[in-house]
């Protein structure tokens, strides 16, 4: 959080942008008027990035870290149509690079292979900010990124120990005390009331540790949008021929499994395929007897990995469905469907390499 969105991230983008809007390839107002208008979704909308600034002392560019975070996934979406001149992609290519290195580094499952290649592309980036920026320095956390394979390596991926979940944390406590208005033996206070909260959370174990859905009905099969095509996927998943379109489930319209929340037509990645992942856009909820949730997923053919936007294209199929148990999800991070304002295409963006 400290080296990437509280310090490399902002440095670059400010650097990057001054040089873009010195060739005249945008101004700030374009950019910030893209950025107010930007679908950035349900799942986004707490880290909505702040129109951006440049005028100020520092590395600063008026964001703070989720917000960054937000940020430097989404501006190859708001921005990539603006960017075609050949001086102009190779100081965005820094951009790039640095989103490749992020995409590692914010993974969740590393092998030797990913390690080496993590390792690859933070020295291929710095190399690059060097050449395109000879009289800026590489920040000390610019140094820190290059022990990042190897702390990896001796202890895990490093979203399982950045200290955001701290500040998170930490953040209960300051809007308490804030709320509180009584600094009189203030810790007495925090700590009482955080027993409390403690003691609703653990009465309440399922919302961490299992399923919990929003208000469950019933509902025959032929309610749903091509109920056909949903009772033959559901026949092959469950391998139980007698589910016909009056067959009656129990359905609801969303749920929380350890702590992500699904909602109707979230893309969650179901399967990893040959080459792309694949994804599909949830169409209904099935809650089974053993309280186990099953996704039906309307299949979204993946076509490729458009780097210029640094995100997956991908084109809805006809009437083609998969099903699939939300524990088996490739991963539990729900995405949305995006789009440019002048490209064509339906595009989706990872928070990490899958």
């Amino acid at each position: 959080m400290h080296d990437l969105l509280e310090g490399v991230v902002p440095y670059e983008i400010k650097l990057v942008f001054k040089k873009l809007i010195s060739l005249g390839c945008f101004n700030l107002e374009t950019v910030n008027n893209r950025i107010s208008a930007f679908d950035f979704g349900y799942l986004e909308s707490k880290n909505k990035p702040s129109p951006i600034k440049l005028d100020g002392t520092g590395n600063r560019i008026g964001q703070k870290a989720a917000q960054a975070w937000c940020l430097i996934r989404f501006l190859p979406m708001i921005l990539g149509d603006l960017i075609v001149d050949e001086v102009h992609l190779k100081y965005w290519d820094l951009i790039l690079q640095l989103l490749e290195c992020m995409s590692f580094i914010f993974f969740r499952s590393f092998n030797e292979s990913s390690i080496l290649t993590l390792k690859s592309l933070i020295i291929k980036h710095h190399s690059l900010f060097k050449f395109l920026f000879p009289d800026q320095n590489l920040l000390p956390k610019h140094h820190f990124m290059c022990h990042y394979p190897f702390i990896i390596k001796m202890s895990g991926p490093l979203i399982s120990l950045w200290t955001m979940r701290f500040e998170g944390k930490h953040n209960y406590f300051a809007q308490l005390a804030h709320n509180n208005r009584n600094f009189k033996n203030i810790c007495f206070s925090l700590a009482m009331r955080h027993q409390q909260y403690s003691s609703h959370v653990f009465k309440n174990l399922d919302f961490h540790h299992g399923i919990k859905t929003d208000k469950i009905c019933k509902a025959t099969m032929s309610e749903f949008d091509d109920s056909f095509d949903i009772v033959e996927s559901l026949k092959n998943y469950l391998n139980d021929h007698d589910i016909c379109i009056k067959t009656e489930m129990m359905t609801t319209n969303q749920i929380w499994f350890n702590g992500y929340n699904y909602k109707h037509n979230f893309v969650v990645c179901f399967e990893m395929g040959t080459i792309f992942p694949k994804f599909g856009i949830i169409s209904e909820f099935l809650i089974q007897n053993d309280n186990s949730c099953l996704l039906i997923l309307k299949v979204l053919e993946t076509e490729f990995f458009y780097r210029h936007l640094f995100a997956y294209k991908v084109r809805v199929t006809e009437n083609l469905y998969r099903v699939i148990n939300v524990k088996d999800l490739v991963t539990h991070d729900a995405m949305e469907i995006k789009q440019n304002c002048n490209l064509s295409g339906l595009f989706v963006i990872s928070r990490h390499f899958l």
